[in-house]
This record gives structure tokens, sequence and C-alpha cells, in this order.
């Protein structure tokens, strides 16, 4: 889950000056037994930030 500190940031990034219509921010860490926990959120200007699906396209599960 993004930090408050992560979440404004991405927002002034896609609502500033920059013409970014939007931003993904990617979170991952490391997990027990060689696992990865992944979360993703999206940043669309006007908008409010929200989780984006991951899927594992290696073995096509959703996680």
């Amino acid at each position: 889950m993004p930090s408050s500190t992560d979440l404004a940031s991405m927002q002034d990034l896609v609502e500033g000056e920059r013409d970014i219509p939007f931003a993904m921010l990617l979170i991952v860490r490391t997990a027990w037994w060689r696992r990865l926990l992944l979360s993703a959120t999206l940043f669309q200007r006007g908008a409010p930030p929200e989780p984006i699906e991951i899927i594992d396209g290696a073995k096509g599960n959703q996680t």
C-alpha cells in the first residue's frame, strides 16, 4: 500500500504543469520463500488514485 507521501507525490505529478496525463506507482516487496508482494496504483489527472489489478502472465494467475 502506498504511503501518504507517495500518494501526494504521484498526484502532484499528474496534476502539475508537466502535461503528464497519467502515472502508475508500482511497489514491490520481498516476501517469505522467494516470493514478491506487488501493489500497483493508477493516477490520472482529475481523478482519485485507484488500485490496478496485477496478473501473473507467466502462469495466468491474478495477484
